[in-house]
This record gives structure tokens, sequence and C-alpha cells, in this order.
């Protein structure tokens, strides 16, 4: 068995579940239960320093609650979960069921969350307790049974007066409990004060207040009642923070190197109220490394996107403001480092390539950051947002002025932390790089995919599908011309440009329907075809195909996106982090990005976060 102490597997699973970090809670078991087969294999037995009961619970708990529903289901199925008798495994079937049925399609809600209420009954049955009624009566209710859901609302206060709180968290699930059959049953004002005692018991992390706002957020909505009593049961923000670069000491700029104690005094406060769990941004000198060391000190997840490779970040965003700022981008970098290890902060970059002089690489990072955010905020039911280090005066460029630009589109909440002082106006910048004589890059999303099977067909079954399937392809491409920037196959391969995101992500979507209604079929082996497509979002270059004589994009990331094609399962769509990211922003509720975990591209190409994208 692992030991429970300090610093363990077991309790860095515990740690990083209970501070919403779902993403590193479902890599770090992925990553032990790795290590507990190649030990498992090298010792020819059970290696006793495991508890792999632990490490599969935490692992399929973390990705349903990073929203990918199916694949929870599927390692549920794979690490024989089914076959436990205790009452965590079975409540977390119940909870994936429950979570599935919340996503599912109108024609079909009703009916998934009556079999998710009736999982949660069978849980109460075999093991008694609260939380099982009290699920199944909140499930009854949006199944629209509110005489069901009234009788289990009775059967969660008698549990609560039978079983009366061991400890802290025991006296939060109970009062929560309390407060979620009487919101049930329409009881307002016992619920308000079952919420508020809960409020009073710190042991309970932000996960799991995120849960209970979640589920009593869906009462709500059912039974027509003001969502105000949920502001009782408080979660972390949070933050994607920006700021201009300080001017080196006598110098002049839009951040004056004197106001660097006013600002760093501002940023304290602010995050001192102590609402802030988690920080995106990065890491130029002044504004941005001032709110890296801000959050160390009072132990807030700290996660820094650079927008290109650190080395020619340092001589464009941090060297400029002198060496002593060199030093502290280190020692923040450095940090981050190791707290990636404990999944509470980390380092990642935008592009894995050089800077070749090209602005728009800041704004790019600063998206994908915001994105990112947006993806922590969504899972932890709260609204993700800006403070900004801002002289207020935008001059339309790709540092903070389109920063802030580009959060006010998006329509979230900011907070400005105003600078005097200084010059108002952007001036211009000299980068101490090379900068290589190479077409302009800008963000865009790619799909590219392939048709499984594809290969077996016979000649004149290639000839039938393309007059079927690939011109019915054709046709949805066709749909999204005024979003389409560049298009071609090669036989059965597909390869697309978009301007944004979104565009990308209903067309793909449109694509995979063209299959799932086909009826083609390898004649050899009787099986459908099915189609696998890879997206990404990021930067390419817009340059000339000189074999084609026409416009073309090219760049590493259009290399990134045709590894992901592989290996993704026939009839999904596997997207990056940085798509899914860009979708986060969009605010689009009519799709899903589920995580999948680090999956490995083909080619040795390296290891990404990947995302099945789905119809909400």
């Amino acid at each position: 068995m692992l030991e429970q102490h300090a610093g363990s597997p077991v309790s860095q699973l515990e740690s990083l579940s209970e501070r919403g970090a779902f993403l590193e809670t479902a890599d770090l078991a992925k990553r032990l239960l790795r290590q507990y087969a190649a030990d498992s294999l090298l010792l020819g037995t059970n290696p006793g320093n495991y508890d792999f009961s632990v490490i599969t619970y935490h692992h399929v708990w973390a990705v349903a609650r990073s929203g990918g529903t199916r694949r929870a289901l599927q390692l549920y199925s794979d690490y024989r979960m089914d076959e436990r008798s205790d009452s965590k495994a079975q409540g977390l079937y119940a909870r994936i069921l429950k979570d599935q049925a919340l996503k599912s399609s109108p024609d079909v809600r009703q009916m998934a969350l009556a079999v998710a209420a009736e999982a949660y009954g069978a849980v109460y049955q075999r093991h008694g307790g609260p939380w099982p009624a009290v699920n199944a009566a909140t499930l009854h209710l949006l199944a629209g049974d509110k005489a069901e859901a009234a009788e289990w609302a009775q059967k969660v206060f008698a549990a609560c007066a039978e079983e009366m709180p061991d400890g802290e968290l025991d006296g939060y699930f109970r009062a929560v409990s309390m407060a979620e059959a009487s919101l049930v049953i329409g009881d307002v004002k016992r619920a308000t004060l079952e919420l508020w005692r809960a409020g009073t018991y710190s042991a309970a992390g932000s996960a799991t207040r995120a849960t209970t706002r979640k589920q009593l957020r869906y009462i709500c909505q059912a039974n027509e009642l003001e969502p105000d009593v949920l502001e009782l049961i408080d979660v972390p923000r949070v933050m994607y923070y920006a700021g201009h670069i300080i001017s080196p000491p006598g110098g002049a700029g839009r951040f004056p190197a004197d106001q660097e104690v006013v600002v760093r005094d501002q940023i304290g406060r602010y995050l001192d109220k102590g609402d802030i769990g988690f920080a995106f941004g990065s890491l130029a000198a002044g504004s941005d490394i001032l709110f890296a060391e801000a959050c160390r000190e009072r132990d807030i997840d700290l996660h820094v996107v650079l927008p290109f490779d650190s080395v020619e970040f340092i001589k464009t965003s941090v060297r400029p403001a002198g060496q002593e700022w060199v030093e502290r981008f280190y020692d923040c970098l450095d940090w981050c480092t190791k707290g990636a290890e404990r999944g509470t902060a980390s380092v990642i970059y935008a592009t894995d390539g050089a800077f070749l002089g090209d602005e728009s690489l800041f704004l790019y990072g600063a998206q994908f950051a915001m994105g990112l955010a947006a993806l922590r905020a969504r899972n932890l039911d709260t609204d993700p947002r800006m403070i900004a280090v801002f002289d207020g005066a935008s001059t339309k460029g790709v540092g903070t002025d389109g920063s802030v630009d580009m959060w006010s589109e998006l329509g979230f909440d900011a907070d400005i932390i105003q600078i005097e002082g200084g010059t108002k106006s952007r001036s211009k910048i000299k980068w101490d790089v090379a900068i290589p004589d190479v077409p302009e890059r800008f963000p865009h999303a790619i799909l590219y995919g392939d048709v499984e099977g594809y290969s077996e067909l016979k000649e004149e079954e290639i000839a039938q599908f393309n007059n079927t399937i690939m011109s019915k392809i054709s046709d949805v491409l066709r749909s999204y011309d005024k979003n389409v920037l560049y298009k071609n196959s090669f036989g059965d391969a597909v390869y697309v440009v978009f301007e944004g995101a979104l565009a990308a992500a209903r067309c793909a979507l449109a694509i995979q329907n063209v299959f799932n209604e086909a009826d083609f079929k390898d004649s050899e082996t009787g099986s459908k075809l099915s189609f696998r497509l890879g997206g990404h979002f990021g930067p390419i270059f817009h340059g000339t195909d000189f074999i084609r004589d026409e416009p073309s994009f090219f760049g590493s990331h259009v290399t990134k996106v045709a590894r992901i094609e592989p290996v993704t399962p026939p009839g999904a769509v596997y997207v990056t982090e940085p798509m899914a990211a860009a979708l986060a922003l969009c605010g689009s509720h009519e799709i899903d990005c589920d995580y999948v975990g680090i999956v490995a591209l083909a080619k040795n190409y390296g290891e990404f976060r990947m995302y099945v994208l789905r119809e909400r």
C-alpha cells in the first residue's frame, strides 16, 4: 500500500483532487499506473508499494471531473471497478452516469437522468448514507419526478439525523446534503441556513465546493429558484494576469521603474482578498514577474505560458528591463518547473519554435493562457477574471493592449491596476534577436484526417468512395467557405485551414456525421469505414506552394496536427490543448472538449495533452 504521508503519490493525488487540478490529477495517476505496470513486469508480481484501487479511482474520477465522461466510463470498465463492492467505486459509476445524463441531448435526457438516479439508489440500498440519497433526490427532480424526489429528500433528512459528523469534512457533507435536499423540496430558508453552516467548514477543498455549487445550480433551475444562495459556497477564482513591461531604471516607458513598489503592493492587496486559487499568464519583466512572485508567496497555483523559446523570450521581454529581472525570471521559472512535479504550477510553451520577429506570437500566447484559464474556471463552476497592470491608453498592440481588448470582447470581467507617470504610448521595440526573412505567421485552426480502412478498398470501391463520401465531405466544406482559408485532399486524406477554432470544430463534427450516416463498407470485411480527425490551433506561415503556384500554409503546427490523426480512435476528433483553450474562449454551448490525457503522437513527435471533441 502507498503510505499517505506528505509528498507521497497518494497524498499528491488527494491534494491535487481537492484543489480542483483535475488534469494534473489525471496525468499523475496515469504516470503512477505506468510505473505500477513497469514494476509489476520487472518483479513478476504485484509490487507492494502501490495501492492500485486508490490510483485507479483518482484516475477515473479526475477524467470524469474534467469533462471526459465517455473516457471515464471506459476506464471504469478497463480497471474492472464494477467488480468492487466499496461505496466509493459504486458511487463513482453513478457519478459518471449523472455527468453523462446532464450532457445528453434533450430527447434522451430525462431517461438518462432517471437511470443515474436508480444507480445512486442502488448505492444507497447497499451502503446507506446521505450522499447517495441526495443525489438520487436531485436526479429524480431533474428527470421531472418531483414526488419521487421528495421521498428521497426525506431519506436524506433521516440519514443526516442518524449520522453525526466525525470531523470538519463530514460536517460539510452533512450540511450540504441537508441544503440540497431542502432545495429539492423548495425550502430555501432551511437550505440557506445549512449552506451558511457548510461555509464555516474549511476542510472542503475547491473541487468539493465546485461540485456542490454545480449541483445546487441545477436544482435552482429546475425549481425556478433564485441562485443567490450559491454565493454562500465560495470557490477559488481563476485569474488571467497581464501588464506592461517595466522600463529600465532611468528609462522611459508605460511602466516606469519607480512605480515598481506601488504596483507590487497593489497586486499584493488584490491577491490578499483570498479568492484567487489559480493564475495563468506570462513571465515578462515587470508586471508578469510581479504577479508570479506574489502568487508564489501566497501558494496560488501558477501556470506560466511563454509564447516561444525561453532564451529568445528573455531577449525580447526580460533583459531590456535590466539584468535583475533576468535573475527574477529564472527564479520564477525554476519554481514553476519544480511545482510541475507536484501539479501546482507549470511552464507551457505556446509554440516550440523561435520568435522570428513575429509579434503576433505574444497575442497567441496570451490567448492560449486565457483559454487555459477559461477551461479551469469551467471545471470549477466559476468565471475567469483578468487583472491587468495597464495605463489605460490602448494602442491596439499585441501586448497588454491586445490582451485587454481581447478579454473585453469575450465579455469577461477585468480589474485594472492603473499605471501613473508613464509615456502613455508604445515605444518602438528593438529586438535583440536574429530575424530571418520568412513569411508572416498567424494563428489558425487546422484539421487533418483520413479514413480508417481505405487502403483495403478495391479499385472500383475507391472510385465509388470518391463519388459518394468525398463528395459529401466537399459539400460540408463548401458550407464553411467563408471560414476556410485553404483546403486540399490526398485520396482519403483531408487537410483544411480555418480562420478560427469554432468553425473548425463545427466542421469537424459535421464531417464525422457524414461517416456516421453513410453506409459505405469494405467488401472484404463488411465493416463500416470510419474517419479519424485531428485538430489544432496555432500560428502557421502564410506562404506560397511553389509546385502548385498557389497560396499555401505551412509550419511545425501543421506537422503537429498531421501527427495527431494516426493516434486518434476511428470515428473521433482529437484536438490539442491550444484548440480546446481557443474553443473555451468562444463561449459556445454546443461543443464540449473532453479531456483524454497525455497522448504520444505518431513518429515520435512527443507527448501532448489531448481532448476529444463532441457535440453537447
